[in-house]
């Protein structure tokens, strides 16, 4: 993650980020499933390989990126500085001042590559903020989350960020870790 400077383009930033996280020769696209315009998912693709999972999250100056593991499935990842005023607009979006309620949606919205549509308005998860479960929806996967708190730097305090995940099972007897970064 990084925060951009005052005029600083946070979706160059964001492609810079993630080709630092995944090299020089991947490159991204977005496209919205629904409208097709340049705002949609985004989407990492190598010239020889498979990429892989991509998500993008901005709150304010702040921009996270992030990769998933090779078994992803599904994956997304949204982040909120904590303030009173994004509590507020939280509360109004969705009737909860928590941020860690708008994040998780968010991260599980992106992860699904459903986007905030009413039927997903309303997230069922079971857990804690060391670790969480959101249920599968008809045609969609359950997700495993996790939500993290990022120290920023001066006066911009923290962000809360969730991270939404599926992965494939492996075959028997493939060696899996996957260790936070």
């Amino acid at each position: 993650w990084q925060l951009a400077a005052p005029a600083q383009d946070r979706h160059a930033l964001a492609r810079s980020l993630l080709r630092e996280l995944l090299g020089d020769e991947t490159h991204f696209s977005s496209v919205c499933p629904h409208c097709g315009g340049a705002h949609g998912p985004v989407r990492a693709q190598r010239p020889h390989g498979q990429a892989p999972l991509v998500s993008i999250t901005y709150s304010g100056p702040l921009v996270v990126v992030g990769a998933a593991p090779a078994l992803a499935v599904a994956f997304g990842i949204d982040a909120e500085i904590d303030s009173e005023d994004h509590r507020r607009a939280v509360s109004e979006a969705i009737g909860s001042a928590e941020l860690y309620d708008w994040t998780r949606l968010e991260a599980v919205a992106k992860a699904r590559r459903t986007g905030l549509r009413d039927e997903v308005r309303a997230l069922d998860y079971t857990g804690d903020t060391h670790g969480w479960i959101a249920e599968p929806a008809p045609g969609l996967p359950g997700l495993c989350g996790v939500d993290l708190t990022l120290t920023l730097p001066g006066e911009h305090g923290t962000a809360l960020l969730s991270v939404a995940l599926a992965a494939a099972v492996p075959p028997p007897g493939t060696p899996t870790t996957f260790l936070p970064s």
